[in-house]
């Protein structure tokens, strides 16, 4: 996480009309701007726009989740960096938008973990720690996301600090989950501890499990950074997972239309065994009808 300072704005040689009792060429000190230089703040987030990585939304944080000089309030894509292209203009970057030449999509929720958001629900081995959102998962550990899903991108990375003698291993993303919780659809890494693990996904249906698609890795779950996109579509009936996880990448579709089907839901969960993982930043990206 970064935060960072970048000129996007200069605001010169334009003042404002002069009111009674105000010397000619002076600034009023209460529109905002440093009279010196003539640049305002035209977001009043206490920060002058030649020095404010949005200047047009407050966020006097600064917060630039990727680094590129674009606060996350002004990001399209707030956990890539680049620039702010939106070819189709629906407020989800190129980069991030799974179709970025069709104007359906929107950012419904993102979360650097700069502080605690309602939409969470911990459990107690988890629990955001300074930038991030950590799971002591030993022996496990889960949260959910209290929000809508059916025709969603749901990306995050983070880094596995250490992993447990304990076993199973595994980091799993789950939607589709149905009413009593017996059905579900998910995004995995997973391993029993042996010489290779899977990335995975993978439908539960009770106590039935059907892999859907798989790439191996080699060990157990590798500590250092990682990654997961999961892209889930009930219109579709198919799930998709890229994945990077220590040298292994993974560009994983499955089909889930056989009884049961993949299901909108009003939740994301995730849920992890014998790990110590960090999360940085979570983003959920809906398809609109």
């Amino acid at each position: 996480m970064v935060r960072s300072w970048y000129l996007l704005v200069l605001v010169a040689g334009c003042h404002a009309s002069l009111g009674d009792g105000e010397l000619d060429g002076a600034v009023p000190a209460s529109d905002g701007r440093d009279a010196a230089a003539g640049v305002g703040d035209r977001d009043g987030d206490g920060h002058l726009d030649n020095a404010d990585n949005c200047p047009e939304l407050a966020n006097a944080d600064q917060h630039d989740e990727d680094g590129d000089h674009i606060g996350d309030v002004c990001d399209p894509c707030p956990h890539i960096a680049g620039d702010a292209a939106d070819a189709d203009g629906d407020g989800v970057g190129d980069a991030c938008d799974p179709q970025p030449a069709v104007a359906k999509q929107r950012l419904r929720f993102f979360d650097p973990f700069t502080s605690d958001l309602p939409e969470w629900h911990h459990d107690p081995g988890v629990a955001r720690t300074g930038e991030t959102l950590r799971a002591n998962a030993f022996p496990d550990a889960y949260t959910y996301l209290a929000i809508a899903n059916g025709e969603t991108r749901i990306a995050t990375a983070g880094t596995i600090k250490a992993v447990g003698t304990g076993t199973p291993h595994q980091l799993v993303i789950t939607v589709g989950i149905n009413p009593t919780g017996d059905v579900y659809e998910y995004g995995e890494f997973y391993d029993t501890g042996g010489t290779t693990g899977s990335i995975s996904l993978t439908k539960r249906n009770l106590d039935t499990y059907t892999g859907l698609a798989n790439a191996s890795y080699s060990g157990i779950l590798p500590t250092g950074p990682f990654r997961m996109q999961l892209d889930a579509s009930v219109s579709a009936q198919r799930m998709a997972l890229s994945a990077k996880l220590g040298m292994t990448t993974a560009e994983l579709a499955g089909d889930t239309s056989a009884a049961p089907a993949l299901a909108a839901s009003d939740r994301i969960t995730l849920y992890m065994q014998n790990a110590d993982i960090r999360f940085d930043y979570f983003v959920v990206i809906d398809t609109l009808p």
